[in-house]
């Protein structure tokens, strides 16, 4: 049962990712057509939030980057901007120099390299290994912090001393278990 539930999760990860890294795709390659084409008739504000998310969820935090444009009779207005905000815009500096385009295609890799991370076992041991920081991370603290380091300490502890103890406390008991989950397979089959 526990293998099933974990290859269907993997499955429906690998679907997710795929799914992320080809929105990317396809609002990148729209944005491009935009930018060249007059006569593109897609209305590509209807897409602003959702290519917000998709950054935003690849992990590419809101960054401002330093802007000037002329605004006539020699003055410069400067700003900071956030360049995916700026989606979708025709100024060449804002749509291609400063990111929108570089953002949408750096998003897309972080998915589809997250997609290869669901079929690879190694990645599945590293999750496994640091999964109290991958935990404290999604909560809001930096892995790299020390208390993530203390909870992944805690957690190799209970995998290396705790764990094997009570497997060799409780062996009897756990291979009745494992015993009764096989018989109770075969019957279903």
């Amino acid at each position: 049962m526990g293998i099933i539930t974990l290859i269907c999760i993997l499955i429906f990860n690998f679907l997710y990712q795929l799914y992320q890294a080809n929105r990317c795709e396809k609002l990148q390659e729209w944005y491009e057509r935009w930018l060249l084409d007059e006569n593109f008739k897609k209305d590509l504000n209807e897409y602003k939030m959702e290519v917000r998310n998709l950054v935003n969820k690849a992990g590419f935090k809101d960054e401002g980057l330093p802007f000037e444009e002329p605004i006539g009779g020699g003055h410069i207005r400067t700003m900071t901007i956030v360049p995916i905000d700026q989606f979708p815009k025709r100024v060449e500096v804002i749509a291609i120099t400063i990111t929108i385009l570089r953002t949408l295609s750096a998003a897309k890799g972080v998915y589809k390299k997250r997609m290869l991370a669901s079929v690879n076992p190694i990645k599945w041991l590293e999750f496994l290994f640091f999964l109290p920081a991958i935990i404290l991370n999604y909560l809001g603290l930096k892995k790299e912090s020390v208390l993530s380091k203390f909870f992944n300490l805690i957690w190799w502890f209970i995998g290396v001393v705790i764990i094997p103890i009570l497997i060799t406390t409780y062996a009897k008991e756990i291979g009745a278990i494992v015993k009764r989950f096989i018989s109770c397979m075969k019957a279903l089959v």
